[in-house]
């Protein structure tokens, strides 16, 4: 919930085979740092990339991670491999917000009844398919890309629109609404901008409110 996924659309542009995880600055400030000022060779230790503000790859122990902070230019990368953050395919639809999809490490999380673990990305629970589905691809071929070990970026011939949304409410197959828990607190929100507007309006704060199409 501290991590939302924003709400837009975009189209879907590449997909990656064997991807590396370049570790937003957020995560490096807020979940590791405490780690590497005690540590100072742990991602040297776990096999991640230290790139120098200069632009220079780096032990991590070289780094004086006490003086680190937002907008230090301190880079880490994590390369391609069974425990990488990303899985073995990411989806890549460039946006503002620097979201995407991607497979996991972390499988046993798509058993869990909510699921609002990631850092604001989608994770996909069945990624060689979906991947096959989008290049128009046998999953044998691309499970041999993905067994080279190699990096592997995949233009997608046919474009295809994404739409990251957020519902408290949704009708099921028989077309009963079906009610969740607002992780984020957007109804909140949105049940005060709607009152906010009905005052202004001179309504009562419940009124509904609809703009009519020209």
């Amino acid at each position: 919930p501290l991590t939302q996924t924003n709400v837009f659309s975009d189209t879907m542009e590449t997909v990656v085979l064997n991807p590396s995880w370049g570790m937003p600055e957020s995560i490096l400030v807020n979940e590791y740092l405490p780690k590497l000022r005690s540590n100072p060779g742990y991602f040297d230790k776990i096999g991640y990339k230290v790139v120098n503000a200069s632009g220079k790859v780096v032990p991590s122990r070289s780094i004086n991670w006490s003086s680190v902070g937002s907008g230090s230019g301190i880079g880490v990368q994590q390369p391609p491999g069974e425990s990488n953050a990303l899985g073995k395919v990411k989806f890549l639809f460039p946006n503002k917000h620097s979201i995407y999809m991607h497979d996991t490490p972390n499988r046993h999380l798509f058993a869990e009844s909510k699921r609002n673990f990631s850092h604001g990305c989608v994770r996909v629970e069945n990624p060689v398919e979906f991947a096959s589905v989008l290049l128009k691809l046998e999953q044998t071929a691309i499970d041999a890309d993905i067994e080279t070990g190699e990096s592997k970026s995949i233009k997608i011939s046919t474009p295809t629109k994404v739409h990251l949304t957020y519902f408290t409410a949704w009708p099921d197959k028989t077309g009963k609404v079906q009610y969740y828990s607002d992780a984020y607190g957007r109804d909140a929100t949105l049940r005060e901008a709607r009152a906010t507007v009905a005052k202004v309006l001179g309504l009562r704060a419940d009124a509904q409110i609809s703009q009519k199409s020209q």
